[in-house]
């Protein structure tokens, strides 16, 4: 993999595997890093104070990338599906995993990809699923209890949700509907509103970020072009960021009102663009040869990318932001 622009260096952390990585940061000084071998069972690696340990087995075939959110605490859910295609549910507690549960109820049939988790309060874990009838689903667990059933929240979607949290009980969904439109709903007051569709085609799954107070959305259009919406009680028209991409877009929000935005061009380099002062910069390469879209995490103007690269195995970087 070539070592990418400037100063920019990247580093294998070895292996070789079926999917993207998943990374999860649980404090300053603790992140966990997932992933799927060719056994499709998962590994782990851990990195604490700076310092990466080996990757351990978590027993049981999967046939997705799972999920993970951190708690309180040193604390992790990991939700996964096995080659059942049912939920399963593993948590992260006192040092050690617990045994894997089934996440019982119907949730629209068998389900593909794992459930997107979102904590909305600080004793409320949320998720959210896309099932095989092309619904999506959701479910609650409020301090140690799941909600009995699983709540639709409409038919016939292409794509699962992403989920974020802006304020406690609130929560925002964006997904693409059968109309390949880009859609939003929102809970807040125990209801969730009705979906606000754009009419724009989009042809990936929507990545979202909160900044000044507003609901930013990241998506390709059919030109494999990455778009910019924002969303404040309606939909704005998109901005084009111009380029073309051969990923899903993510993005990193600051507190200053900030912005950065990360995809893979079509060469499989990385790159990134600034949203600073309510303007977009030009693109910047970052390198790299990547075969996924990156999994980020975001400190003190630092952004560490994870992503799998052209012999399999994960590389990461760091990028430092003005």
């Amino acid at each position: 993999m070539p070592m990418g622009e400037g100063t920019i260096v990247w580093s294998s952390l070895g292996g070789t595997w079926i999917t993207a990585p998943h990374v999860v940061e649980l404090g300053a000084d603790k992140i966990a890093l997932f992933t799927v071998g060719t056994d499709h069972i998962i590994r782990v690696r851990w990195r604490i104070d700076g310092e990466w340990g080996g990757w351990t087995v978590i027993p049981g075939e999967v046939i997705q990338v799972p999920h993970a959110v951190a708690g309180t605490g040193d604390c992790l859910d990991m939700f996964a599906v096995d080659p059942k295609y049912s939920i399963q549910h593993r948590q992260w507690r006192a040092g050690e995993w617990t045994e894997w549960q089934s996440m019982t109820g119907e949730a629209g049939g068998p389900t593909l990809t794992a459930p997107r988790a979102v904590w909305s309060t600080p004793t409320r874990l949320d998720i959210f699923v896309l099932g095989t009838n092309l619904g999506i689903w959701h479910k609650y667990r409020e301090d140690s209890g799941w909600s009995d059933e699983w709540s639709s929240l409409g038919s016939l979607w292409l794509t699962p949700p992403h989920v974020l949290s802006r304020g406690p009980g609130r929560i925002d969904a964006v997904a693409i509907n059968s109309q390949s439109g880009l859609s939003h709903a929102r809970y807040q007051d125990g209801e969730w509103s009705h979906w606000q569709t754009d009419d724009a085609i989009s042809i990936s799954r929507p990545f979202a970020v909160e900044s000044d107070d507003r609901l930013h959305v990241f998506v390709l259009g059919e030109n494999r072009g990455v778009y910019h919406y924002t969303w404040d009680k309606e939909w704005t028209e998109p901005t084009p960021l111009r380029g073309t991409v051969i990923s899903p877009p993510r993005a990193v929000a600051w507190p200053d009102g900030g912005i950065d935005v990360f995809v893979v061009g079509q060469n499989s380099a990385m790159f990134r663009r600034a949203y600073r002062g309510g303007v977009w910069h030009e693109w910047q390469p970052i390198g790299g040869r990547a075969f996924s879209p990156p999994s980020i995490i975001a400190r003190d103007r630092t952004v560490e990318l994870f992503v799998l690269g052209a012999d399999s195995a994960i590389w990461h970087t760091e990028v430092s932001v003005d």
